[in-house]
C-alpha cells in the first residue's frame, strides 16, 4: 500500500561545513585560505566587529580605527583631532546598517557616528553633558533598528532612541536615582504637617526618576506640581550607571536587554514599560550576546554560560556545551535550519537540535589548529565566504567551499541505512534501505510514497536494495539481493519479478549489486557470487558470463561482482573481489595483483568523467587510469583519511570531481593533481556505490544514518553580491567641458538625463568581489549602441561616444561562468533630448502655465479618458492613456518602429482597490493594457493571459505571498513572465524574500509613475530582443522540435505511442532521436512527450466542460487515476484544482 505524509527534507544545510578543517592529501597543501593582519593592510590584529554591508563592502572594526576591504584593498578611516568629519573614536565596538543602507559607527570613547557614502565622510552623534538631547554616554555598546526604522543605540549610561530622519536623541534608564535618607529630626523644624508626613514616609526610599517620585506621591497623596518642587529641595541624588550589553529587537518592534550586573530585561517600545526577566539564581552577570530563533531566546554570559528561554513558557534550560571548563562566550550566532554557532576562548562550537535536545561539536581546538583556539566573531558574508576574528591575532578569511555539506537527511526512517539512491526524469528521488524496501519523494520533498517488502504478489520482494534506475524508455527497474531484478509498474502500482534464476537454471536468490543499459536497451547485471548477466527485456532473452576455469584470460576474473561501468566507447567494465575487468568485442580481459595492479584489489567504484578518464575505486585505494592501446596506464592516489576505502565517485554539474571515503568528502583539484577534503559525513558512514547526482547538481551520498548532500556553489547565485555605477560623467569634446551626474545608488532601474550638447558619455563600474572567485564574471550592453553583450572586469571605465538624441538602457550583470543565470546586476536609463526640453522640464514656470491649460482642456480629456477606458467587474480591467507623473512633457522610450501593434497585458497582483488608484496614471498610446487581480487569483489568470510581466504589489507582507510568487516562477506556463515587485522601502527585507524565490526585478517607495513605466518599457524591450535573438540563432532546431511537436500532438490520444514509435515517423534510431532532443530541449524523449501531453490537458482543463476522464482519454491515458497522480506531479495540484 501506498503511504503518503508530510516530509521537509532536502534543504536542511549544515553550516559546519565551513568550520572542518580543510586537510589535503595526496601532498602537503591546504584549500587556499587568507590571514588578515596588519601586514595586509588592516589598521590591528585585535578586531571587535565585521558587517557587510549591502553594497557589498566587508566593514571591519577594531581598536586602531575602521576598516572598509572592497576585495582587493583596506581603506582604513581613523580619528583626525582636526577634522569634525572624521571619525570620533579609533575604538570600534559596534557596527549596524539600516534599511537605508546608512552605516553606524559606535566606538568605545566618543560616542556615535554615521558614514556619509557620498562624501565619504562621518556625522557625530556625541555625549554632551549640557545636552539632553544627546547621547545619554560616550561608551556605545549596542546598536540596532526597531520596527518604525528607528535607531536604538546601547550605552554604558542607559539606552537611547534616535527617530529615522532626526537629530535629537530620547534617552531611557540614563535618570539620576533620587533617594530619602536623613540624621534623625533634620529637616522637621518650620514645615507644614502635611510636608512633614510625606517625608516622613520618603526616608528610605529610592526612585529611579524624578517621574517615578510623582507617580508615587499621586497614588500616595493628593499631591500636585507644587508639592513635588516642595520635596525635591530635600532628596539627594545619585548617578545610576546602567550599562546595557546588547539589545536585540523582536518581530514586534519591542527589545530585549542584557544590562551588566542587573540580568536580563524586556523593553516595550511603545508604552516604553521596562519589564525584569528574572533568571535562575547567579544565572548570569554579563549578558553579551542574545539571539531570538524558533521560539526560544538564547543567552550568553561572559563568563561562558549559555541559557535558553522558552518565550511561550519562560522557562529557562541551561545547555552545557563543552566538558572543557569555558571561560569567555564571545560570540553567538545563528546556522542553518536550528543550529547555533558559538566562539569562545576554548574553540569553535556547532550545535543542532534534536529531538528538542542540541547535541554539540567543537571544532578548531588546540588539538586541530592553535589558529582557531580562541574565536572573538564568526561573519558569513553574502558570498558565503566565513570571516573569523581571532583573539588579537586579526582575521582567518575562509572562502566558501564549492560544495556546501547537509547531513544526516530528516525522516528517513530510524535506523535504516540507505544502499541506493536515485533521481527520475519527473525528478522524484528514490531512497533503497539495506533492510529492505523503497522511499520515493516528490520533487518539492514534501510528499513520500513508500514500498515495504513482502511476500505478497506484485509487491517489492525482500532483501538489500542495491540499485533503483530508470531506462532510456522510463521503465523503472530495482535489483536486489533476494528478490533479484523487478520492474515496477508507475500505472498498476506493482512490481513485476523476472525470475532470472528460473530462466537461467540454478537455484536459489540472484543477488544483483548493479546494472548497466547499453545502446541497444539490453541490461548488464552483476549478480554477486553468479558472474555476469544479460537480459534483454524486449526479447525477454537471458545469458550468463562466468568465470573458466579453462579459459581464465579471456573470462571473467571472478564470479563475485560489485560494480559495473559503461566507458564513452561503449565498452563494458566490471569491478570484482579479484580487480578490473573489461568486456571489448565478447572478449573479456583482466587486471589484478598478477599483472598490474599493486595489491589484490576488492574493486568498489568505477567511474568515467566528463574527460572519459576512468576512476578506480578500491577498499584500500584510489586510481586513476587512461584506457589506450598498448593496455592501462594507472596512477595511485594515496588517501590519508582513516577509512581508505573508497564508497563513491561522482562529478558535480561544474565537472569537478568528488570522491568519498566512508565518513569525509574529498573533491579533485585538476591543476595540481591531489585530492583536497571538503568535509565530512560526521555520523552517518556511508555506503559503497549509494550515491547519485540530481538533476540541479546537487551531489548525494546514502548512509547508515540516512542521506548526506554536497550542495554546488551554483545554489549561492541568488545571494545579494557587489555591484554598481560609482561614477557617471558626461562631456562635449568639442567644447571642452564635462559634468559629473549624481551617482545612482541602489540596483532599481533609474534614470538620467544627458543635454544636447554632451555626447560622450563615461561610466564607472565597481565591483566588490570578496571572494576572489574566478567563476564569476562580468558582462554589459548599451541597447541601441552595443549589437551584443560585452565581457568586462567589472572595476573598469566604460566610454560610448557619438551619442545621439534617444532613451538608452544601460544593463549589467555578473554572473557564473558555467551558465547566464545573473547572481546579480541593474539597468540604468538614459535619455538624451534638447537642451530646450530640459530646461521646459525644469522650469517652474512652465508648470503653471501647464495648470492653466489643463483647466482649459479639463472636460475634454475627461472625455476622452472615458471613452478610452474599459471596465469589467471580477477582474477589474481597464486601458487608459499613460501620462507621466512629473515635470514637463513625457519622453517615448521605443522608436515608433518598435512599438507593439496590441497592447501588452500586464497582470497587477494585489489588493484590487488600492492597485487602481496607483496604475491608474499608467498608459501611453495603447502599448500596454493592464489587468487588476487578488493573490488568490493570479496563478490561474497568468496561465490565460500569459502577460509580458507580473506587478507584485505588496501593502502588507505575507507568507501567502512568497508561496503564490514562487509557483508562477516554477511553472513552465508562467515562469516566463518577469515577477517585478512593488513594495514600499519599510519592506526591503521582504523584497529580498522575493528576490530570492526568483522576482527579477523591485521597485521601492514608487512616488511617480516615471520609474516604474520605465520599467516597463525596459521589460518590453528585452522581450523584444531576446524574441529576435531566439528567432536568429534557433531558427533550424526549431524547426525539427516543431516537426516533433506537431507529431506528437497528432498521436496524443494514442495510449502506446512512445518514443520508439516517434523515433520511426522521424526516421531517426532512438539513440540518435533521444540525443538530438536532448540537446535541443534539454529533456528526454519520454518525458517530452509527458509534458506535451500534461500541457494540452491543463488547456482542455481551462477551456472546456469535458470531465477529468475524457481529458485523460484525450490525452492518451487510459486509467483516470493514473492521469491524476501524473498531473499532479507535473502542477503540483489535482486537474479539479484547475476548473
Amino acid at each position: 500500500m501506498v503511504h503518503f505524509f508530510m516530509n521537509n527534507m532536502r534543504y536542511y544545510i549544515c553550516f559546519f561545513a565551513f568550520f572542518v578543517p580543510l586537510i589535503a592529501f595526496g601532498q602537503d597543501f591546504e584549500l587556499p585560505y587568507q590571514w588578515i593582519t596588519t601586514q595586509s593592510g588592516l589598521s590591528s590584529n585585535h578586531v571587535t566587529f565585521i558587517i557587510q554591508s549591502q553594497d557589498g563592502y566587508v566593514w571591519i572594526g577594531t581598536v586602531d580605527g575602521l576598516n572598509r576591504y572592497d576585495g582587493a584593498d583596506f581603506k582604513v578611516f581613523r580619528s583626525q583631532p582636526l577634522d569634525s568629519n572624521s571619525l570620533s573614536d579609533n575604538y570600534i565596538t559596534a557596527l549596524f546598517e539600516d534599511s537605508a543602507g546608512r552605516l553606524w559607527i559606535g566606538t568605545k570613547n566618543n560616542g556615535l557616528n554615521c558614514f556619509d557614502s557620498k562624501k565619504e565622510h562621518f556625522i557625530r552623534f556625541l555625549h554632551r553633558e549640557d545636552d539632553p538631547n544627546s547621547l545619554s554616554d560616550p561608551h556605545v555598546t549596542s546598536i540596532t533598528a526597531g520596527k518604525e526604522q528607528e535607531l536604538w543605540v546601547a550605552t554604558s549610561m542607559g539606552l537611547n532612541e534616535l527617530p529615522f530622519g532626526k537629530a535629537h536623541f530620547q534617552r531611557y534608564f540614563h535618570d539620576t536615582e533620587i533617594f530619602f535618607e536623613r540624621p534623625s529630626g533634620e529637616y522637621f523644624e518650620g514645615l507644614s504637617t502635611k510636608l512633614h508626613t510625606t517625608l516622613t514616609q520618603l526616608d528610605g526610599r529610592k526612585f529611579l526618576s524624578e517621574s517615578q517620585l510623582e507617580n508615587w506621591l499621586l497614588n500616595n497623596f493628593e499631591a500636585n506640581d507644587s508639592t513635588l518642587n516642595e520635596i525635591l529641595p530635600f532628596a539627594n541624588r545619585n548617578k545610576v550607571s546602567r550599562k546595557i550589553g546588547v539589545i536585540l529587537p523582536d518581530i514586534e518592534g519591542n527589545l530585549w536587554m542584557g544590562i551588566y550586573g542587573k540580568g536580563l530585561y524586556y523593553f516595550n517600545a511603545s508604552s516604553k514599560f521596562l519589564e525584569r526577566i528574572d533568571g535562575p539564581e547567579g544565572a548570569w552577570g554579563k549578558i553579551n550576546n542574545l539571539l531570538l530563533q524558533e521560539g526560544c531566546l538564547w543567552i550568553g554570559d561572559e563568563s561562558g554560560e549559555l541559557y535558553a528561554l522558552d518565550l511561550d513558557t519562560r522557562v529557562f534550560k541551561r545547555h552545557i556545551f563543552s566538558e572543557d571548563p569555558c571561560g569567555r562566550l564571545d560570540w553567538l550566532g545563528k546556522g542553518s535550519g536550528q543550529s547555533l554557532l558559538l566562539g569562545t576562548d576554548i574553540g569553535f562550537f556547532w550545535g543542532k537540535l534534536n529531538n528538542k535536545e542540541m547535541s554539540w561539536q567543537k571544532f578548531f581546538t588546540e588539538s586541530t589548529s592553535t589558529a582557531f583556539s580562541s574565536v572573538k566573531i564568526c561573519y558569513q558574508d553574502q558570498t558565503g565566504s566565513l570571516w573569523l576574528a581571532l583573539d588579537q591575532k586579526g582575521i582567518k578569511y575562509l572562502p566558501a567551499s564549492s560544495m556546501k555539506l547537509a547531513h544526516p537527511l530528516p525522516k528517513v526512517p530510524d535506523g535504516q541505512s540507505v544502499t541506493a539512491v536515485y533521481e527520475d526524469d519527473l525528478q522524484r528521488l528514490w531512497v533503497g534501505y539495506y533492510d529492505g524496501g523503497i522511499d520515493c519523494f516528490s520533487p518539492t520533498q514534501l510528499e513520500k510514497c513508500s514500498f515495504s517488502p513482502s511476500e505478497e504478489s506484485g509487491a517489492l520482494k525482500k532483501g538489500s536494495v542495491y540499485c533503483i534506475q530508470q531506462d532510456k524508455i522510463g521503465r523503472y527497474w530495482v535489483c536486489s539481493s533476494e528478490g533479484g531484478l523487478q520492474q515496477y509498474l508507475p500505472e498498476e502500482d506493482k512490481f513485476v519479478e523476472q525470475k532470472l534464476a528460473a530462466k537461467l537454471g540454478v537455484e536459489g536468490n540472484v543477488d544483483i549489486r548493479a546494472m548497466q543499459e547499453d545502446t541497444l536497451g539490453a541490461f548488464w547485471l552483476a549478480a554477486h557470487g553468479l558472474g555476469l548477466i544479460y537480459f534483454n527485456p524486449q526479447q525477454d532473452s537471458v545469458h550468463l558470463f562466468e568465470k573458466q576455469r579453462e579459459a581464465p584470460l579471456h573470462s571473467l576474473a571472478n564470479n563475485w561482482i560489485y560494480t559495473l561501468a559503461i566507458d564513452r566507447k561503449k565498452d563494458l567494465w566490471l569491478g570484482s573481489v579479484s580487480g578490473l575487468s573489461l568486456l571489448q568485442n565478447s572478449r573479456f580481459r583482466n587486471w589484478n595483483v598478477g599483472n598490474s595492479l599493486s595489491v589484490n584489489q576488492h574493486i568498489r567504484n568505477i567511474y568515467f568523467d566528463q574527460s572519459n578518464r576512468g576512476w578506480l575505486g578500491t577498499e584500500e585505494a584510489l586510481y586513476h587510469f587512461a584506457p589506450g592501446e598498448e593496455g592501462l596506464k594507472w596512477e595511485r592516489f594515496e588517501l590519508n583519511f582513516p577509512h581508505r576505502g573508497v564508497f563513491g565517485i561522482l562529478e558535480g554539474k561544474d565537472q569537478r570531481l568528488w570522491v568519498a571515503s566512508q565518513s569525509a568528502f574529498y573533491q579533485f583539484v585538476d591543476s595540481l593533481n591531489i585530492f583536497v577534503r571538503g568535509g565530512n559525513s560526521g555520523p552517518n558512514e556511508l555506503n559503497f556505490n549509494a550515491c547519485c547526482s540530481l538533476n540541479d547538481g546537487t551531489l548525494v551520498f546514502g548512509g547508515n544514518q540516512g542521506l548526506s548532500y554536497l550542495f554546488p556553489d551554483e545554489a549561492h547565485l541568488d545571494q545579494k553580491n557587489a555591484l554598481h555605477i560609482e561614477r557617471i560623467e558626461i562631456c562635449a569634446p568639442s567644447l571642452q567641458k564635462s559634468m559629473i551626474l549624481e551617482r545612482p545608488h541602489g540596483q532599481t532601474s533609474v534614470g538620467s538625463k544627458i543635454p544636447e550638447d554632451y555626447d560622450q558619455l563615461i561610466l564607472s563600474l565597481k565591483w566588490i568581489q570578496t571572494d576572489k572567485s574566478a567563476n564569476h564574471v562580468f558582462r554589459y550592453k548599451m541597447t541601441g549602441v552595443d549589437s551584443t553583450w560585452r565581457i568586462g572586469s567589472g572595476n573598469q571605465k566604460i566610454t560610448y561616444a557619438g551619442l545621439k538624441n534617444g532613451v538608452y538602457t544601460f544593463q549589467y550583470q555578473v554572473a557564473h561562468q558555467s551558465g547566464w543565470k545573473p547572481i546579480v546586476g541593474g539597468t540604468y536609463l538614459f535619455e538624451k533630448s534638447s537642451n530646450f526640453w530640459i530646461w521646459f522640464s525644469d522650469c517652474g514656470g512652465i508648470v503653471y502655465i501647464g495648470l492653466l491649460l489643463f483647466l482649459l482642456l479639463a472636460f475634454i480629456l475627461a472625455g476622452i479618458l472615458l471613452r478610452k477606458a474599459s471596465v469589467s467587474f471580477g477582474s477589474i480591467i481597464f486601458a487608459v492613456p499613460l501620462r507621466h507623473n512629473r515635470k514637463g512633457p513625457s519622453f517615448e522610450p521605443l522608436c515608433q518602429n518598435e512599438l507593439p501593434q496590441a497592447p501588452q497585458e500586464v497582470l497587477c497582483v494585489g489588493d484590487v482597490k488600492r492597485i487602481q488608484a496607483v496604475i491608474f496614471p499608467l498608459s501611453n498610446k495603447k502599448v500596454f493594457h493592464f489587468e487588476v487581480v487578488s493573490y488568490e487569483d493570479a496563478y490561474q489568470r497568468a496561465i490565460v493571459k500569459k502577460p509580458i510581466v507580473i506587478l507584485f504589489y505588496v501593502f502588507f507582507p505575507s507568507p501567502e505571498i512568497l508561496s503564490i510568487g514562487e509557483k508562477l516562477k516554477k511553472d513552465a506556463l508562467t515562469r516566463h513572465s518577469p515577477l517585478v515587485i512593488v513594495a514600499d522601502q519599510q519592506y526591503v527585507g521582504f523584497v529580498w524574500e522575493g528576490i530570492k524565490i526568483g522576482a527579477e526585478q523591485f521597485v521601492l517607495n514608487p512616488s511617480s509613475s516615471l520609474e516604474l513605466e520605465l520599467l516597463l518599457y525596459q521589460l518590453l524591450l528585452e522581450r523584444k530582443n531576446q524574441k529576435e535573438q531566439v528567432e536568429q540563432t534557433t531558427f533550424l532546431p526549431s524547426r525539427f522540435m516543431e516537426e516533433v511537436h506537431k507529431l506528437i500532438e497528432d498521436h496524443l490520444s494514442d495510449e502506446a505511442f512512445n518514443p520508439e514509435k516517434l523515433a520511426e515517423l522521424v526516421h531517426l534510431s532512438r539513440s540518435q532521436l533521444y540525443k538530438k532532443v536532448k540537446k535541443e530541449n534539454g529533456l528526454s524523449v519520454s518525458m517530452l512527450i509527458r509534458n506535451v501531453r500534461m500541457e494540452k490537458a491543463k488547456q482542455l482543463l481551462l477551456n472546456s466542460s469535458l470531465s477529468v476522464s475524457e481529458i485523460a482519454f484525450q490525452v492518451g491515458y487510459a486509467d483516470p487515476a493514473y492521469f491524476s497522480r501524473c498531473f499532479k506531479s507535473s502542477y503540483g495540484g489535482k486537474p479539479s484544482d484547475f476548473r
